[in-house]
């Protein structure tokens, strides 16, 4: 699974729903590091998605 760091996980999980997509593993909290989500576009490509915590 390729994984991208991004600003806003909730943002991208919407705009992959609204792509026609969906969430395979919904926003998960990673104790003092940050957040992470797994996400399944419309061809059926599974993306990991890491947020940092803002500091």
């Amino acid at each position: 699974i390729i994984a991208a760091n991004v600003k806003s996980i909730d943002e991208h999980v919407e705009n992959v729903k609204k792509s026609g997509g969906s969430v395979v593993m919904p926003k998960t909290d990673i104790a003092g590091m940050g957040y992470y989500a797994y996400v399944k576009d419309s061809e059926g490509n599974i993306i990991g998605l890491w947020e940092d915590i803002k500091k």
